[in-house]
């Protein structure tokens, strides 16, 4: 469906799912730890096929009702897979794929251990990609920067043994 409806969504739900697979084999998870990851990585962004194009394509800034519709992305896609038993802890990691370690993210303000280690690492993968691969409001930044950020915001935005672990990751392919 998404490939259908968005192929840069469908671009963008690749990379992060790689990135995903990258830091849980970096962290050591087992196997049906890191299929799950990945599979929450290439589904956290399902929830915005029901919203309007509008919305998740506008060239500019979203404006607070935007915003407000935009951020229901993460409950509409944990709806959508919830119908199916051997989907919902996929579910759950979907909505919690936008959850910040301070408390700060959506939508249920969940903070450090309370969000999914799941849900942590899908995060950081999904800002990494937003921040190296554009938007059509704002261009890519450099993987140094992008780096920077992601270590700048450890221990707020993101966990900081995912930050590391992604770091890890992404070094040899970022020199």
């Amino acid at each position: 469906m998404m490939a259908e409806r968005d192929r840069a969504l469908q671009r963008h739900q690749q990379v992060v799912a790689e990135s995903t697979a990258a830091v849980a084999e970096t962290l050591d998870l087992d196997a049906r730890s890191a299929d799950e990851i990945v599979l929450a990585a290439e589904l956290h962004d399902l929830g915005k096929l029901a919203l309007p194009n509008s919305i998740v394509h506008k060239p500019g800034a979203l404006d607070d009702e935007e915003w407000r519709i935009m951020r229901r992305h993460t409950v509409i896609g944990e709806s959508m897979l919830h119908p199916f038993p051997e989907l919902r802890r996929v579910a759950s990691f979907v909505r919690s794929s936008h959850e910040r370690v301070d408390g700060q993210g959506y939508p249920d303000g969940l903070a450090g251990d309370a969000i999914p280690l799941a849900s942590r690492i899908v995060f950081v993968c999904d800002t990494w990609e937003a921040m190296t691969g554009g938007r059509a409001y704002r261009p890519p930044v450099s993987r140094a920067e992008a780096l920077a950020e992601l270590r700048l915001c450890a221990g707020s935005q993101f966990d900081p043994r995912v930050v590391d672990a992604f770091v890890a990751a992404v070094r040899p392919r970022a020199a």
